[in-house]
């Protein structure tokens, strides 16, 4: 069994640890590698444009202002995706959602080592807590690392408002104990009608 639950304050935390796939790991250190090379590679060389000496400095030439302007739209969109890549190798391998159930509140937070991102749903509007399949959204930066972490697609979902949220990407025999673990505290959230 890979998630923990603890009382704490009068709340009941369920902790899910981030799905591994150790191969996925071990090209994405790879892949990072090779783009802190074009990151470092790209600062020197526009450094080196800039005139100002650059140990980075990686076969730069004297380019023209344009050449200069395309690096620069280049290194942030390179940036953007190493650190798309970076998040995902932490999430792989050292992430986890807490799930925090209250008698008013069911937080979602989602904990990379030095940072975390919480979610607060107000219990009385939780609808049809339920083990599900989960489906890519391209809004969710883990969800596209989800088909590498051979889950089967199964995650655990509710109905809020008029939006699905999905959490907890297990294999599909623990998502179903640790939803009984949450209805256990919290029965209210497996209702489905007003």
């Amino acid at each position: 069994m890979s998630f923990r639950t603890e009382f704490l304050d009068g709340k009941w935390r369920i902790t899910l640890p981030g799905r591994r796939n150790w191969f996925v790991l071990i090209v994405l250190s790879l892949w990072l590698c090779g783009w802190a090379f074009g990151e470092l590679g790209a600062l020197g060389s526009l450094a080196a444009m800039a005139g100002v000496p650059s140990p980075l400095r990686v076969g730069a030439r004297a380019m023209g202002a344009g050449g200069a302007a395309f690096l620069s739209f280049w290194l942030i969109a390179w940036t953007a995706g190493g650190c798309w890549a970076v998040y995902n190798w932490l999430w792989m391998f050292a992430g986890r959602e807490e799930v925090t159930i209250a008698p008013d509140v069911l937080s979602i937070a989602r904990v990379i080592p030095g940072w975390s991102r919480r979610k607060d749903y107000r219990a009385s509007d939780v609808r049809g807590l339920r083990v599900s399949v989960s489906v890519p959204n391209a809004a969710d930066p883990s969800a596209s690392m989800r088909a590498f972490g051979g889950s089967g697609g199964h995650c655990l979902a509710f109905d809020y408002g008029a939006k699905t949220i999905r959490f907890g990407s297990l294999d599909e025999a623990e998502l179903k104990m640790v939803l009984a673990e949450a209805l256990k505290h919290s029965p209210s959230l497996a209702k489905t009608g007003p």
